[in-house]
């Protein structure tokens, strides 16, 4: 499968992405990635459900949709029968947190070596039992569509905290988008992750904390957003847990 390369639509109106522009900068973020480390012709994508199937409007490798959480397993299969190819997988948080959670701790556990891009926007919105972040604590929040409230609904799991506890994966940090800094930090992080499989390093982690309000919240002014991102950023600290080959040192 060959997919013309037109990096141009990544940043424009007609790519396919949600409000969030977030999306817009990761995907980027990868495309020049692999564009730097001249993996062009040899990167298999592997996304699953949520807005990150959108990445195979503006992208350039080879891509293959797996069902809904089961983005490692499909990513580990390939990775297996094309050794030489360099294999990430693309997530959301309802999607590789909740319905996909056991995949992505059993691929981290066997050491596959892929890298898995996480994209958690703190809504877990394909989760009928965790609450988003920002929902108040003493009310049903309005995401949870089972019968039970708050009190009785699981918090949004830190992913990279619970992977680090493992032996055989060699690099796991969080990112985030919020400020330039941060950006920079994104573009490092994921480029590190990508050179480690290329290197047949081991799995690699990256997890983008892109927070969206959840439902009507969507339209919350630009202040409120700042505000909101430090709410997320508060439950969900930028740091790297875990980096065998010290790639994140200067």
């Amino acid at each position: 499968m060959a997919y013309e390369k037109d990096n141009s639509k990544i940043l424009s109106e007609t790519a396919l992405h949600c409000q969030n522009n977030d999306y817009k900068i990761i995907h980027g973020i990868i495309v020049d990635t692999i564009e730097k480390l001249k993996l062009e012709s040899s990167t298999i994508g592997v996304v699953s459900a949520g807005f990150s199937v959108f990445i195979k409007e503006p992208y350039l490798p080879d891509l293959s949709v797996a069902p809904q959480g089961r983005a490692p397993a499909v990513a580990t299969g390939i990775k297996r029968v094309r050794p030489n190819c360099v294999v990430f997988t693309c997530q959301e948080d309802g999607d590789l947190a909740s319905s996909g959670l056991s995949e992505i701790i059993h691929a981290a556990n066997r050491g596959e070596n892929i890298t898995a891009i996480f994209i958690n926007h703190a809504t877990y919105s394909t989760a009928d039992d965790q609450i988003p972040l920002g929902e108040s604590p003493d009310e049903k929040p309005r995401l949870l569509t089972c019968s039970f409230g708050a009190a009785d609904a699981a918090n949004p799991p830190k992913i990279p905290e619970i992977l680090a506890t493992l032996d055989k994966p060699v690099y796991i940090t969080r990112v985030a988008l919020n400020i330039e800094d941060n950006v920079e930090q994104a573009k490092k992080a994921i480029y590190n992750a990508f050179k480690l499989q290329s290197e047949n390093k081991g799995f690699s982690f990256v997890e983008v904390i892109s927070p969206r309000a959840a439902n009507d919240n969507d339209a919350i002014i630009e202040e409120q957003l700042q505000e909101y991102h430090k709410k997320v950023l508060e439950k969900f600290p930028v740091k790297t847990f875990k980096d065998t080959y010290n790639v994140d040192k200067p």
